[in-house]
């Protein structure tokens, strides 16, 4: 009988040793994310005309990111491989430029950029701004890239996967 008490009480143990590492965030930037269920980026990418100027949340590993000043991160779904850029286009949210491989979540409003340079949701002037910003100290300057969809920044969680 103790024998049992005892295993019970390891596996007890062990489950919530277990449920509180599952993706506690240990990152927060900008606000606090408000929408409760995530968007599969596939489809933003699929369509992304369906989303611009719809504030949306999506997730998935942190394959890229900004080694300047963290203005963006390049976001992988899961099994299907699909990308997407989230980025910071007036730089008011930060991303850690050492979170390569976490999990991240992101809201923000979807933007496209039309051929012709003109961006359908979002701040224009914002996007122009985006591409002349400081580099840490050490770093070499690099050109951000310049998707043709994006999620604008308002809240980042990042966790361990």
């Amino acid at each position: 009988m103790k024998t049992s008490r005892i295993g019970i009480g390891l596996l007890l143990a062990v489950a919530l040793v277990g449920a509180g590492c599952s993706k506690a965030p240990f990152y927060h930037g900008g606000k606090e994310i408000s929408l409760k269920e995530a968007t599969p980026l596939e489809q933003v990418k699929e369509n992304p005309r369906a989303y611009v100027g719809q504030r949306v949340l999506v997730e998935g590993t942190v394959v890229g990111v900004c080694k300047g000043s963290g203005c963006w991160a390049l976001i992988e779904a899961g099994p299907s491989g699909e990308t997407i850029y989230a980025k910071s286009a007036d730089h008011s949210v930060g991303i850690p430029t050492d979170c390569e491989g976490s999990w991240i979540r992101v809201e923000g409003e979807v933007v496209l950029i039309e051929p012709a340079g003109e961006v359908a949701g979002g701040d224009g002037e914002a996007e122009q701004e985006a591409h002349d910003h400081d580099h840490e100290e050490g770093t070499e300057p690099h050109a951000c890239p310049t998707p043709d969809c994006y999620v604008d920044l308002a809240a980042v969680e990042l966790s361990r996967k």
